[in-house]
């Protein structure tokens, strides 16, 4: 009687695979601009640490002027303490409002954020 060698036979590994790995930048800064108002942005490690109007256009309305020198700086706080150009409309001052949000979302998203 002759013996046949045996095999063993291992069951197979699951492939091993790295999760997918994201760079973010230590910091960045990017100006979204409008035709109106241009609001330039700061990001360290993602987060969103200054915002500044690098312009404002309103052709020289004394009014508007007024309405923006009130709204824009609340409008810049929500958006720090919210970390997103999701911000609450100031009442009369719909138009820097959505010009204000438009801008930052535009350099949120050029700033990689």
């Amino acid at each position: 009687m002759t013996t046949l060698p045996t095999t063993t036979i291992a069951p197979a590994l699951p492939p091993t695979s790295t999760a997918p790995t994201t760079t973010v930048p230590a910091s960045a800064s990017a100006t979204g601009e409008l035709e109106i108002l241009s609001v330039s942005v700061m990001v360290s490690v993602g987060k969103l640490t200054h915002i500044d109007i690098a312009t404002l256009d309103d052709g020289g309305n004394f009014r508007s002027q007024a309405i923006d020198e009130q709204a824009i700086p609340i409008l810049e706080q929500e958006a720090l303490q919210a970390q997103s150009a999701n911000v609450q409309a100031i009442a009369g001052a719909s138009n820097p409002s959505a010009g204000f949000a438009q801008s930052l979302q535009s350099a949120l998203s050029t700033a990689g954020r």
